[in-house]
């Protein structure tokens, strides 16, 4: 068994930087964890998930483990088994982090990544039922960790505020750049992802491919590739108050040679 990780936090600038501590080494872990993903990338889903599972058998408090068994149960279909690995690995990092701890998760400390990439993950699961509301504290809280963004999440949470009607919000932050740099590609990426979808349940692979594949990005892209005053996707799953969705938008890029009202 591995101890247990520590939160260590320094105080000794204007706002305190918080880093997790693995203390032993992981490095043995690390390189299962690896050979584990390269099969899941190889498609072979079933050697994959025999060796996290052994991974998390062995050291209960490994977040990339619980993350990416998560993201081998999404490939199998697994929604709900997913979302209960995706979300133990976000719990892990919260019980490690004291209540009142109020400063930065920096992605620069390499030990701070598990961490925030469960968060991103498990908001990821969140985009794809739907529960916009619910996704929106979590990206802030990303945002607030670690300000530098090095997930681009920034990019992401101003389509979210968008969609969630925060438009005060939305107007503070840029939607993603590839919208007004690349529309066409951004729109054929989503649509692909979409396509790849079961129930509007996206597979691992494709919300690799599209991170953001659901229905934010997919709106925005079809304003610019079908250049109409209203989308309406009806392939993947939302609340029923978005269903149908009608926003009026103004979207302005390099490459558009005038501003496109959808």
């Amino acid at each position: 068994m591995f101890a247990v990780p520590k939160f260590t936090i320094y105080d000794d600038q204007p706002v305190p930087e918080g880093v997790f501590d693995w203390r032993d080494s992981r490095d043995e872990i690390f390189d299962r964890y690896y050979e584990a993903q390269d099969l899941l990338y190889l498609g072979d889903i079933d050697r994959a998930r025999t060796i996290v599972k052994k991974i998390v058998d062995e050291d209960p408090h490994f977040i990339h483990g619980f993350r990416l068994l998560g993201d081998l149960e999404l490939e199998r279909g697994k929604f709900q088994q997913a979302l209960k690995h995706h979300k133990k690995a976000v719990e892990i990092g919260e019980k490690l982090i004291p209540d009142d701890f109020n400063g930065k998760i920096r992605w620069g400390f390499t030990e701070n990544q598990p961490f925030l990439t469960a968060l991103n993950t498990y908001g990821q699961d969140l985009l794809d039922q739907g529960k916009f509301e619910e996704a929106v504290p979590l990206f802030e809280r990303i945002l607030n960790y670690n300000p530098e963004d090095n997930q681009g999440i920034r990019l992401l949470i101003g389509d979210l505020y968008f969609v969630t009607g925060d438009t005060g919000k939305a107007v503070k932050r840029p939607t993603r750049r590839t919208l007004t740099t690349h529309p066409t590609s951004t729109a054929t990426a989503c649509y692909s992802s979409a396509a790849a979808t079961t129930a509007g349940r996206p597979s691992f692979s494709a919300r690799e491919s599209s991170p953001t594949s659901t229905f934010l990005t997919c709106f925005a892209a079809s304003c610019l590739s079908l250049n109409t005053r209203s989308v309406t996707i009806p392939t993947l799953k939302r609340p029923k108050r978005l269903t149908p969705i009608s926003i009026p938008c103004q979207i302005n890029g390099p490459t558009i040679p005038k501003p496109l009202t959808c």
